[in-house]
């Protein structure tokens, strides 16, 4: 996490120099970044910024204050603070992307496990 300590997004940067902690108050955060996505749904807060489309940098808030904070991209997952134990009640709160619908999997459903079993290439 060291290598964000001189990134160009200022709420990346300030979380690996450890500016911005768990427990700090989001709002002044929401106010002061409006280039981040920011969702609310009761008493959760979630603040997105993914300029690549490949994960980008989330922040969560419970009650106004910061519970989780990661960095991710298509090769890597970096959590600054907090767990996945925090997060359930976003999940439940419809904060969280995830396909609409049930998950097809071979086992419940007619879609291939692999991309490349649908069409032999060779």
């Amino acid at each position: 996490m060291e290598s964000y300590r001189n990134a160009s997004d200022p709420v990346l940067r300030a979380l690996a120099r450890r500016e911005i902690r768990a427990g700090d108050q989001i709002e002044p955060l929401v106010r002061q970044h409006p280039n981040y996505t920011t969702s609310r749904a009761g008493a959760s807060t979630v603040m997105r910024h993914d300029p690549t489309l490949y994960g980008g940098t989330v922040l969560e808030a419970r009650d106004g204050e910061l519970v989780f904070a990661s960095t991710s991209s298509c090769q890597y997952r970096d959590i600054f603070f907090g767990a996945e134990a925090n997060r359930q009640p976003m999940r439940q709160s419809g904060l969280r992307v995830a396909p609409a619908g049930p998950r097809v999997t071979p086992q419940n459903g007619s879609v291939p496990k692999f991309a490349w079993e649908t069409k032999k290439v060779w």
